[in-house]
């Protein structure tokens, strides 16, 4: 949501935020990028982004704009919101997303 602040402010460019994520996306071990339920919680964050064989930055970014592109926001902050009450937050988050963001991201595992 800040980007897209600033790209309508005209201090920078949504567009050249998204190409820089791509850029160190696809400068990364796209094949050794971790699962998106890696990065569910804070602990898993930290460890994640510890790697300097991926970009995980980069692949958040680009997995929320995907969702966002492909459901609308509406529907994500709905999932959002419901995935509190949900027992089993990663393999439901999993279920719900991986294979899509794998493929558009290029994600192919080994």
């Amino acid at each position: 949501m800040a980007l897209t602040v600033l790209d309508r402010l005209r201090a920078r460019p949504y567009a050249e935020t998204r190409d820089r994520q791509w850029a160190a996306f696809r400068g990364s071990a796209r094949s050794s990028a971790p699962r998106l339920d890696e990065m569910v919680d804070f602990q898993g964050w930290v460890t994640v982004v510890g790697r300097r064989d991926v970009a995980a930055y980069s692949q958040a970014f680009l997995a929320a704009e995907v969702l966002v592109e492909r459901h609308g926001a509406p529907a994500v902050i709905s999932y959002f919101r419901q995935y509190a009450s949900i027992p089993d937050r990663p393999t439901a988050f999993r279920a719900a997303f991986e294979a899509v963001l794998e493929a558009r991201l290029g994600i192919r595992r080994r």
